[in-house]
């Protein structure tokens, strides 16, 4: 079952090379083993660190996503506000 599961997505994954765009590719994949990796300590650890990871998670892939298409990103201000110079505080 999982050899006919890896099969065809090889195939669908070779028929989609062409169309996806390599970085994009990149980044999906890179917050696929983010999420992936909550997932695993959620159900290796207790039902509260679980949670924890998994709710930082979707709260990182939501600040990304507003910040990435938006111009409204909250970090923005955070950051810009901690970096300013002591004296122009």
């Amino acid at each position: 079952m999982v050899t006919a599961a890896a099969v065809v997505g090889g195939l669908i994954g070779g028929r989609l090379t062409g169309r996806v765009d390599p970085e994009t590719l990149r980044k999906l994949f890179g917050w696929f083993v983010l999420l992936m990796a909550a997932m695993i300590l959620a159900l290796e650890t207790t039902p509260v660190v679980g949670a924890a990871s998994l709710a930082l998670t979707v709260i990182g892939v939501g600040v990304y996503f507003t910040c990435s298409r938006t111009r409204y990103c909250p970090l923005r201000w955070i950051l810009l506000a901690h970096m300013k110079p002591a004296a122009a505080r």
